[in-house]
Formats: C-alpha cells, structure tokens, sequence
C-alpha cells in the first residue's frame, strides 16, 4: 500500500498547479487511456493537471478500501481478491480507473443489489475550485453531484468505497425462457445477475453467486467458448 505521505506530496503539488494557473483546469488524458465518446480537443484551451501517479490504495479494512483515483479495476481486484474482499461493484473493463467510473456512472452485474458504483462510496477526497482540499461524506451537498459530473466539479484525489467479502470462485447459472417477467430478478440470494435477448421471444438469464466450491467448468475466461455454448 501506498503510505499517506507520498499521497500528500502528490496532493500539494496538485494544489500548486491548480492555483497557479488561470486557465479551466482538466485532467489530462489521452484518447488511448480516456472511456468516453467526447472528443478530446477541449482540453487544448485547459491546464491539463497530470494525475497518472494517484495510482496507490492508501488502506483497507474488512469494510472499505482507501484509494487514488487512477487505480484500475485490475489493480483493485489482484489487491483485494487475496483478502477474499471485493468492491461491491467491479466493472467489465480491468482498465478502467475507479474515478472514471465513478465519474461516468459506473455499473455491472451486481448494480441490481448494490446500485452503481458511486452508490458504494463513503467519503471523497477532492480539490476544489479554490485549490481547497476537501473530505466530502453524504452530509455534503458536493456528495449527491459529483457522480456523473465527469470531472466538471472538483478534482478527485482519493476516495473511500464499501467492501464485501467473497469466495473464491463464482457459481454460474442459465436460464432459459420466453416469458421474461416470469424470473425473478431481484433476487438478492445472488451476487449477480446478466442477461441476454436472443429475440424477442427468446432471453437467457445468468446468475451468479461466490462459492468455496470450485465449479465443473472454467469459464475464467471471458472470451471462452464453453460460455458461447452454455448460452446459445
């Protein structure tokens, strides 16, 4: 883990770029690294700040983790999955960062039980428009508006998320019907749930829960197709 004074070294040169500057400030990110559609060029009128360092986990405990906001979904799951703990929500794509997705309004297959991601945050870290360092909990105003803001806001230089413990492995199952109102999808014995529409007539549902039983199948990986043959 990352030891806070390194964080706070980081957190002050922040600041001093910020009020030294007097242009809109933005994060700087290459069309390469960045999610969204939006097209980068904006960015060209701004003070790009380079944040690529706030990249450490600064704690964790059996109930949250403490980290900066470039650390990605891969790095957030090799950190926690030998403490059989995991974030609430885990996003598809391992490179995207924790900020981003909160910024964007991160979601997966676990959102039916935990809601999005930001809805798992308990405390951000931010600088403000005044170069202030702030700690904004949902007694805050900045609390409700920062998800989605993509940024436009404040800038985010840690945040505290929830964290549940898990199995191993995850336990999957198929579902098959044409009369998709007939399944139950908020059932929360489960850890997640996917679907697919095949037509209209046609949808699979996939649940999935943690278990210290390992599985007949692998399905470790994504683009496996035993996973094409168990859905189609």
């Amino acid at each position: 883990m990352m030891p806070m004074y390194d964080h706070n070294n980081k957190l002050n040169r922040i600041i001093q770029e910020i009020t030294s500057s007097n242009k809109k400030i933005s994060i700087k990110r290459t069309k390469n690294v960045s999610k969204t559609l939006r097209q980068q060029n904006y960015k060209n009128e701004c003070f790009c700040i380079d944040m690529t360092d706030f990249d450490g986990i600064l704690e964790v405990t059996d109930e949250y983790v403490y980290l900066e906001p470039n650390v990605t979904m891969e790095q957030i799951v090799n950190f926690l999955s030998p403490k059989k703990l995991s974030l609430n929500i885990i996003t598809e794509f391992k490179t995207m960062t924790i900020g981003g997705a909160i910024s964007g309004l991160g979601a997966e297959s676990s959102s039916f039980k935990y809601g999005l991601i930001h809805n798992n945050v308990v405390e951000y870290e931010i600088i403000n428009d005044n170069g202030i360092v702030e700690t904004v909990d949902d007694n805050h105003k900045l609390f409700y508006m920062i998800p989605g803001s993509y940024g436009s806001i404040c800038i985010i230089t840690a945040i505290k998320l929830k964290v549940c413990k898990i199995q191993e492995y995850v336990n999957v199952e198929f579902i098959r019907t044409n009369q998709i109102q007939d399944v139950d999808i908020y059932d929360d014995s489960y850890d997640f749930i996917e679907g697919v529409i095949l037509n209209k007539n046609d949808y699979i549902v996939i649940k999935g829960y943690y278990t210290k039983n390992k599985p007949t199948y692998n399905l470790r990986n994504r683009f496996s197709r035993l996973f094409f043959d168990f859905v189609k």
